[in-house]
C-alpha cells in the first residue's frame, strides 16, 4: 500500500537488505518509521514522483519499461495477485471488502458485455 501510514508495516515485513520504494505518498505523506527496525533490516527506502518531472524523462521511463519489462508482463510472468472479483452491480459490496484492509492483493470489479 501506498503512503506513509504503512511505512512501520511495510519494514516489519521486509526481507533483511530490503527496499523499499515509494511511488506515492498516499494520504499521510509522513515517514513514520522505527529507526532502530530500519537499521536492523538493513534497509533501503527510497521514492521518487514522476509528476514534476520533464516530459523527455518520463518518457525515457516509459521506453525503458517498454523494453525491460513489458514482455514479463505480456509473457505471463508477471501477474497481479487478484484476491476477489465482484460483478460491477456489487461495487459497493467491493468497496466496503477494500475499505476494510483485511485483503493480500486486488480487488477488482468485473464486467460483462451485453453486446455479444
Amino acid at each position: 500500500m501506498s503512503g506513509g501510514k504503512y511505512s512501520a508495516a511495510n519494514v516489519k515485513a521486509l526481507a533483511r537488505r530490503g527496499r523499499i520504494v515509494h511511488l506515492s505518498p498516499g494520504e499521510d505523506a509522513a515517514l513514520q518509521v522505527p529507526l532502530r527496525a530500519l537499521m536492523a533490516k538493513e534497509a533501503v527506502v527510497t521514492g521518487s514522483l514522476l509528476r514534476p518531472l520533464p516530459d523527455p524523462e518520463k518518457t525515457a521511463i516509459a521506453e525503458r519499461l517498454r523494453v525491460v519489462v513489458w514482455h514479463l508482463i505480456t509473457g505471463r510472468r508477471v501477474r497481479p495477485v487478484v484476491h476477489q472479483c465482484f460483478a460491477l452491480r456489487q461495487a459497493q459490496q467491493a468497496h466496503r471488502a477494500m475499505e476494510a484492509g483485511a485483503h493480500m492483493g486486488k480487488i477488482a470489479l468485473t464486467i460483462t458485455s451485453s453486446f455479444t
